[in-house]
C-alpha cells in the first residue's frame, strides 16, 4: 500500500514551558495510506516519571483504523494504562499542584525587587507609592527584618535586604505581597530606588589588586578564605626532577530563618514538596526569607515563585577558578613534586566558597601516597591496562555522633571518543563507557538513569554550558541561551557497566552513586580532544 503522508510529533509535560527536564514525554510517528487508514504506527513514552518504552498495545489500537480525532479518548486511556509511572502524581497535572500551583485561602503573591546594578551605593528607597496601592498588603525593606538581616550557611554575610550597598545584579532591596501576581509586579515598579553606581570588581584579579575597594566592611581586603597543604620540601623536589610540567537541606533553612525572623528554631516548620535535584544549588536560601517575612507582616500565607530570569539572576552558580599546577616527574616516571595555586571566585558573598575551596585543595593532590601511574602513556595509546594501588585515610576526628566512622568511596572510570572539526574547533562526543564500582546494584533502572543523567550533565558543563557575563551582568537569562545539551547533542553510544563485587571482607555493602556519573567525563573528553589534535 502506498503512503499518502507521514505524521510525527512529540509532546512534553514539564515544570516550565522552555528547556526543562520532562516529567512525561510522548513521541508519535505514523504513516497514513491512500485509503485514509494507519498502516504504520510507533508510539513511545518516557521522561522523569518512568522508563522510556514503546507502547505496543496503544499502537495496535490505531493500526489499520481510519484517521479520526474521535480516536483520541480511547488512545489516551490506552497510553495511560500501558505507560507505568513511579507515582501517578508525577504523570499528571497533579504534580504541578504540589509545587508552584499550590494555593491556600487568602494567599498573597510575593515578589522581590532586585538590584539593576552590579555594584552601587543606595542613596534612598521610597516605598510609599507601592504601599498605597490597592491590593498590596506588605512592603518590606531592611528596616523590617526583626532578627539578623543576613544569611549564609558558612558565613552569614549576604543581606536579606541590602541597606547601603548592592554587590551584584540580583541583590534583594525590597519585597512586596499583593493579592495577585499582576499587582505585585506593579508594586515593584512603584518602588523608587536612587543609586550611585560604582565600578564593579569583575574578576578575582581585580578584587585582589592593591588598592581595590573592599566589598565588605569586615575586611581587610577581599580574601574570604585561605587554605594550605604542605608536605616535604617542594623546591628540593623540583630540583631533583627530570621533567617539570606547568599548566594553567531543610534543617539549614530552618536555622537561618530563625536567625532572620528572631525566633526560636523550634517555632519554624519547613515542609518540602518534590523539588528534583540540587547538586548544591539549593543549599542556600533563595525565596524562603522573603516569603516568611511577608507572611509575618501581612498575617496571610504568601507564595514566592521566581520566574526563570530572576532565578538565573539570583540563584547560586558554580565557582569559577583559576588553577596553576606545576608537577615534577623523575626519570622513572614517578611524581616527585607538585605545586598548585587555586584562585576561586565566590562572587559577592561567601555562601559555601570556603568549603568548596577546601575540597579543591584536598582533591588536587589525588589519592597517591606513592604515585606510580603514567597517565599520559595510558591515554596516548588508548589501551586498557589493569593496575592497582593502595592508599589510606585517617578515621574522622570530629566529635560527630558516629561510632567507628569509616570513609566510604565510590570509584569510577570513563572512556570517551570524540570527533573534532579542525576548521571550527567544534568537538562532538561520539562514544562513552562508564564503569562504576559501587557494590551490589539495588535498583538497576535507577542506577543506569543516574549515571546516564550525570553523563549528560557533565557533557553540558564541559562543551556547551557557560554563564556568560558582560559588564558584570548575566547575558544568559534563560535556558534558550544557556546551552544545555539536547537530544541532538547526546552521543550515539553511552554504555554503563557496574562492578558489583566488593573487596574481600568489606561489610559495608552498596555505596551511593549520586554524583559519580558527572565527575570523570570532563577530563576524559579533554584527554580525548588532546589525543585527537595534539598540543596546541
Amino acid at each position: 500500500m502506498s503512503v499518502a503522508r507521514e505524521i510525527s510529533f512529540y509532546r512534553k509535560l514539564g515544570r516550565r514551558e522552555a528547556f526543562t527536564a520532562s516529567l512525561v514525554t510522548i513521541a508519535f510517528h505514523g504513516e497514513v495510506g491512500t485509503d485514509g487508514r494507519w498502516n504504520k504506527i510507533a508510539i513511545a513514552a518516557g521522561g522523569g516519571s518512568g522508563m522510556a518504552m514503546r507502547l505496543p498495545e496503544s499502537e495496535k489500537l490505531l493500526l489499520g483504523s481510519e484517521v479520526s480525532i474521535m480516536q483520541a479518548p480511547a488512545l489516551a486511556a490506552a497510553v495511560m494504562s500501558e505507560f507505568v509511572t513511579y507515582r501517578d502524581a508525577f504523570a499528571t497535572e497533579q504534580y504541578r499542584k504540589q509545587t508552584a500551583d499550590m494555593t491556600l485561602p487568602g494567599m498573597l503573591h510575593g515578589r522581590v525587587l532586585r538590584s539593576a546594578y552590579p555594584y552601587a551605593r543606595i542613596l534612598s528607597i521610597d516605598i510609599t507609592g507601592a504601599a498605597a496601592m490597592e491590593g498590596v498588603f506588605a512592603v518590606l525593606t531592611s528596616k523590617d527584618v526583626p532578627g539578623l538581616n543576613r544569611f549564609g550557611i558558612a558565613t552569614p554575610d549576604q543581606p536579606v535586604f541590602c541597606e547601603k550597598v548592592v554587590r551584584y545584579v540580583g541583590d534583594a532591596i525590597a519585597a512586596v505581597a499583593a493579592d495577585s501576581p499582576e499587582r505585585a509586579a506593579l508594586a515593584l515598579e512603584a518602588i523608587r530606588v536612587e543609586y550611585e553606581e560604582w565600578t564593579p570588581l569583575d574578576s578575582p584579579e581585580a578584587a585582589l589588586a592593591p588598592g581595590a575597594p573592599e566589598l565588605h566592611e569586615h575586611g581587610p581586603g577581599n580574601v574570604l578564605h585561605r587554605t594550605e597543604i604542605k608536605r616535604g620540601h617542594v623546591d628540593e623536589g623540583f630540583a631533583a626532577c627530570e621533567h617539570i610540567v606547568t599548566t594553567q537541606h531543610g534543617y539549614k533553612d530552618r536555622m537561618q530563618l530563625a536567625r532572620i525572623i528572631g525566633c526560636p528554631e523550634e517555632d519554624i516548620r519547613v515542609v518540602s514538596s518534590p523539588i528534583g535535584g540540587s547538586f548544591g544549588g539549593k543549599d542556600e536560601l533563595n525565596v524562603q526569607p522573603y516569603g516568611a517575612l511577608l507572611a509575618l507582616r501581612s498575617g496571610r500565607p504568601v507564595k514566592m515563585h521566581n520566574f526563570r530570569k530572576e532565578s538565573v539572576r539570583a540563584g547560586l552558580k558554580r565557582h569559577p577558578m583559576k588553577i596553576e599546577m606545576q608537577t615534577g616527574i623523575s626519570r622513572e616516571g614517578m611524581i616527585q613534586a607538585h605545586r598548585v595555586r587555586i584562585t576561586a571566585d565566590t562572587g559577592a558573598y561567601a555562601t559555601l566558597g570556603a568549603p568548596v575551596l577546601n575540597f579543591c585543595t584536598e582533591h588536587c593532590l589525588g589519592p597517591y601516597s606513592i604515585p606510580h601511574v603514567d597517565v599520559e602513556d595510558l591515554a596516548k595509546h588508548g589501551e586498557a591496562e589493569e593496575w592497582t594501588f593502595d592508599t589510606h585515610f585517617e578515621y574522622p576526628t570530629t566529635p560527630d555522633n558516629v561510632v567507628g566512622g569509616h570513609y566510604l568511596y565510590t570509584y569510577a572510570a570513563v572512556a570517551a571518543e570524540v570527533e573534532v572539526n579542525t576548521l571550527t574547533g567544534e568537538a562532538k562526543l561520539l562514544d562513552t563507557k562508564h564503569v562504576v564500582a559501587a557494590g551490589p546494584v539495588i535498583n538497576p533502572m535507577g542506577f543506569i538513569g543516574q549515571i546516564e543523567g550525570g553523563s549528560v550533565m557533565a557533557l553540558g558543563f564541559t562543551l556547551t554550558e557557560d554563564a556568560l557575563m558582560q559588564d558584570s551582568r548575566y547575558m544568559t537569562t534563560n535556558l534558550d541561551t544557556y546551552l544545555i545539551p539536547t537530544i541532538r547533542d547526546i552521543h550515539t553510544n553511552l554504555e554503563v557497566e557496574a562492578i558489583e563485587d566488593l573487596p574481600e571482607g568489606d561489610p559495608f555493602g552498596p555505596r551511593g552513586i549520586g554524583e559519580i556519573g558527572s565527575v570523570a567525563l570532563a577530563p576524559a573528553i579533554t584527554a580525548a580532544i588532546h589525543q585527537a589534535t595534539g598540543p596546541l
